[in-house]
């Protein structure tokens, strides 16, 4: 008489495969998560980077040109110094803010970036970013 070998794998061997699953996924989800908040800071602080040189550039055309209009200052001082869409419109840059806000100080000539649910407070900057000379 023949004996027939079953294939498969059995319960244990299931749940131990899980087991390691579950242990592996609590390990690197922290991980992973604080490597996509840094990736976010970063691109926020290239998004001010570019704001920054963006502004430097209008200051510059407005030295140059000797304009009697301003109008990306205009539009940011209506703003109370947050940088938005209509700001970035005004100095020709075109970027999705995401989830943080950006403010221009012109007394420091920083931008100070802040995450998008806070009000703007010195205490919630995320990020400053000098604006060169």
């Amino acid at each position: 008489m023949k004996i027939e070998s079953k294939k498969g794998f059995t319960l244990i061997e299931i749940l131990l495969v899980l087991a390691m699953i579950a242990l592996l996924t609590t390990i690197a989800l922290p991980k992973v998560s604080e490597i996509y908040e840094n990736a976010k800071l970063n691109k926020a602080k290239a998004d001010a980077q570019i704001i920054a040189a963006a502004i430097v550039r209008e200051e510059l055309r407005y030295e140059i040109q000797g304009d009697s209009e301003d109008p990306w200052y205009d539009a940011l001082v209506i703003k109370e110094n947050e940088i938005d869409e209509d700001v970035l419109k005004k100095l020709n840059i075109s970027l999705n803010l995401g989830d943080y806000k950006f403010y221009y100080n012109d007394g420091s000539r920083v931008i100070e970036i802040i995450e998008k649910d806070n009000p703007y407070d010195e205490d919630n900057v995320v990020i400053s970013v000098d604006i060169p000379d």
